[in-house]
């Protein structure tokens, strides 16, 4: 939640898949309030994932809607 699919960035090496972006956080309450909570930080976020097998990097597709990102990544085709 609260990422754009403009601030979201995704990269692929052999051995892993990357992704890069921004967070920010919708106005929950008027300007002039005194207190708000937030779970979820504002602000860049990374992470990447360790791929343990060998993927079609042809293949690789990746969606956004309504605040979710869906990446396929087929394996490798073993003759």
């Amino acid at each position: 939640p609260g990422v754009d699919e403009n601030d979201l960035e995704l990269s692929l090496t052999r051995d892993s898949l990357s992704i890069r972006g921004y967070r920010r956080l919708p106005e929950l309450a008027p300007a002039d309030s005194v207190a708000s909570l937030a779970e979820i930080e504002e602000g860049h976020f990374e992470r990447s994932i360790a791929l343990e097998v060998p993927v079609n990097e042809d293949a690789v597709d990746a969606t956004f809607a309504r605040g979710l990102l869906v990446v396929r990544m087929p394996r490798v085709a073993v003759p």
